[in-house]
């Protein structure tokens, strides 16, 4: 059950990413919602296992 609030944040993260990008907001922007995508990944993968 809990995998899928994380599914959604994840894919609001990835949202989130495309529309800066394609806003041409700064780099540093862009980097750190990169950043913030990454870190729900890797609390993905602590959840699978």
């Amino acid at each position: 059950m809990k995998k899928i609030p994380l599914l959604i944040l994840m894919m609001a993260t990835f949202t989130a990413v495309g529309c800066s990008s394609s806003r041409t907001l700064s780099d540093a922007e862009v980097e750190r919602e990169r950043a913030r995508a990454n870190e729900v990944h890797r609390e993905m993968d602590r959840e699978t296992r």
